[in-house]
């Protein structure tokens, strides 16, 4: 969840399945045991006004990364996909107090551009302020986290081998990273 932070926000608003994709900064205290979520919604979103009414489902879908059957032993082979998931889920609650707003402001640029918050940390406060008030910001107590993934388990490991080096050679990062997680889950 924290390496691919940006995830997207499942609520349920009159009975329709609502979505936001929103960065999120993982919270974590007491060695792992209370992990939250934290997020924020631009003001007019009204999805907002509906993360402490019920249950929420926030679903982190990275790395991800197409499994051609060029790497299958198989002729009659077809393609699939690999990933890995995890879904998370709890009761919300509205973030409120201006400096608490600001501090999910200050964790968010630090996570993802330390450069532009020491910027940031330069700009006047009135400015940060009038920032803070167009945003809502949310914060999730996890209950209950799942995980999930398909990384080719069911292929031999010669055709796994085969598929972690093509993905490893890949310009893409994606298809770089699972590589990294099926070399993981083979040890």
């Amino acid at each position: 969840m924290t390496r691919y932070n940006f995830a997207t926000l499942i609520t349920n608003v009159a009975g329709v399945p609502t979505a936001s994709h929103l960065p999120m900064v993982i919270v974590t205290q007491g060695q792992g045991e209370r992990v939250t979520i934290q997020g924020h919604f631009a003001k007019n979103n009204d999805q907002w006004q509906h993360i402490v009414e019920q249950e929420n489902l926030v679903i982190f879908s990275q790395p991800h990364a197409y499994i051609s059957p060029k790497f299958y032993d198989a002729k009659l082979s077809v393609p699939t996909w690999n990933y890995l998931a995890v879904h998370a889920y709890g009761k919300g609650q509205i973030i409120s107090e201006l400096s608490d707003v600001e501090k999910h402001l200050d964790a968010l640029a630090l996570q993802h551009d330390p450069d532009y918050k020491a910027k940031w940390d330069q700009y006047p406060q009135d400015y940060k302020t009038n920032l803070a008030k167009g945003i809502v910001v949310f914060e999730i107590l996890v209950d209950r986290v799942e995980g999930k993934k398909k990384l080719s388990q069911n292929k031999s490991n010669i055709e796994k081998e085969k598929i972690i080096s093509g993905l490893e050679a890949s310009a893409d990062v994606n298809e770089r990273d699972v590589a990294e997680y099926m070399s993981a889950a083979k040890s």
